[in-house]
């Protein structure tokens, strides 16, 4: 009897290990592709966000966006249409990772990354890190995990969208369980590399792999927060 028990909670066990490891249905491109969403702003508004991709998953909208060159009210307007109504107390679940907009330093997240072509392709995953690494789920309600959980929004870019800021989106989509090449992948189609060494982004976004691998059960709550 206590064999069979055993043997009953080995496989159990061995489930709930595989059910923790399964990759989410949003890392395949072509799905990922499919859960674009448009702005609900009107088209004063949207005139004012630059190059803004908006994907819904689960309850959850993954935004990136030029947060520098937007206008401040309208990446504001867009947080508060997809996501809470106090969405404005968690610096609108919004992050900023460049510095030349003071509005935009201000209003939202700020977590400067230097330019990614100053970034050797040795150097990238630590560089990366070192600026967003507590941002996944130590720094509180200023946090993706935070924000998705209870906002069911995250909006990020640097000053351009080109490549400092889909870099962090796909690192977000690697940290949740995608495969590197996958969050590799759906970044620069959506937004392209435009003229980046895709081994500096290919490394910061192995690194938020690692991380998710190292932290399994905030992997598995991230990755259920968008399911």
């Amino acid at each position: 009897m206590k064999k069979n028990i055993f043997v009953l909670s080995f496989f159990l066990s061995l489930g709930q290990f595989v059910f923790a490891s399964e990759v989410p249905s949003f890392c395949s491109p072509n799905n990922f592709y499919k859960l674009e969403v448009s702005s609900p702003l009107n088209s004063s508004d949207n005139k004012g966000l630059k190059r803004m991709h908006a994907f819904k998953l689960g309850q959850t909208t993954l935004v990136g966006v030029a947060v520098g060159d937007s206008k401040t009210p309208s990446t504001q307007k867009l947080a508060l249409a997809l996501g809470t109504s106090n969405i404005d107390q968690n610096k609108y679940c919004t992050w900023y990772f460049a510095t030349g907009n003071e509005t935009a330093l201000s209003n939202f997240i700020s977590h400067p990354i230097q330019t990614p072509f100053s970034i050797s392709v040795k150097k990238s995953a630590q560089i990366f890190m070192n600026a967003i690494g507590t941002s996944f789920f130590k720094d509180g309600n200023l946090s993706f995990m935070n924000c998705a959980q209870d906002q069911h929004y995250i909006a990020m870019g640097c000053t351009e969208q080109k490549h400092r800021g889909p870099t962090v989106f796909g690192m977000l989509l690697s940290f949740a369980g995608c495969a590197p090449t996958d969050a590799a992948t759906i970044v620069n189609t959506v937004w392209g590399l435009n003229g980046l060494n895709p081994d500096v982004r290919n490394e910061a976004i192995k690194a938020a792999y690692e991380y998710g691998n190292q932290n399994p059960n905030e992997r598995t709550r991230f990755a259920d927060l968008l399911k």
